[in-house]
């Protein structure tokens, strides 16, 4: 069963980044060139009056694998303001990266953060942070409707979105929906099906996402 789960899940992958590029096409305005590492980022940078880096987990170096100059604006002329928006660590930066990120933050014009923890980590650095909302809640609800507008399921549903889901949860989507008479509908990154969720969807783009919270009854994350 692992071996077959190991051949077959890039293919769903795949359908998951198809998902995402329909979806990026559709709203996203992109450069024409596509930076693959810091060299060409500083070979052939993007003429412009200012960078803006942003949001979830971009400084975490255990995922980006050390310090990410790309995410730290390292490229462009050098009167090119620079500013974080809701920048997200989601650890504490290793002591050994932490001396060159604070280097690099020193260079910018302004640095806002998303946790409070991580605004209180380089506050110990001298380095001057705001905390602000995730950059999700700068939108309001008719936007975010106008994109999930789109009804996937006609049924009334409580919706499953859980990153690390377990048997806790499964008993109280079960009670919720048994009492408000609902179908239970789960989002995974998973091939198979969920025997706990009448209705699963898998590798789905933004929009079905949107569309999925949008439309259901009740949620539980």
């Amino acid at each position: 069963k692992i071996i077959l789960r190991e051949i077959i899940s890039p293919l769903f992958r795949i359908k998951s980044r198809f998902n995402f590029y329909k979806f990026q096409q559709k709203y996203m305005i992109m450069t024409k060139k596509r930076y693959k590492n810091i060299d060409e980022l500083k070979k052939y940078y993007p003429k412009s009056d200012m960078y803006i880096c942003g949001s979830d987990q971009i400084w975490n170096d255990e995922i980006t694998g050390g310090i990410d100059k790309g995410y730290f604006l390292q490229f462009g002329e050098e009167d090119t303001k620079r500013v974080a928006y809701a920048a997200s660590c989601g650890k504490k930066i290793d002591s050994g990266n932490m001396i060159e990120a604070v280097k690099y933050l020193k260079e910018f014009n302004g640095v806002s953060v998303r946790e409070q923890e991580t605004s209180e980590m380089f506050k110990k650095y001298k380095i001057d942070t705001k905390v602000v909302l995730d950059p999700v809640f700068l939108l309001d609800e008719k936007e975010w409707a106008s994109i999930g507008k789109k009804r996937i399921v006609n049924e009334e549903y409580l919706l499953i979105y859980a990153l690390c889901p377990g048997d806790e949860l499964y008993e109280s989507a079960k009670i919720l929906a048994d009492k408000m008479k609902l179908k239970i509908v789960e989002i995974s990154n998973k091939m198979t099906k969920n025997k706990n969720a009448d209705i699963n969807f898998s590798f789905i783009g933004p929009e079905e996402f949107i569309s999925l919270i949008y439309h259901s009854n009740f949620v539980i994350t």
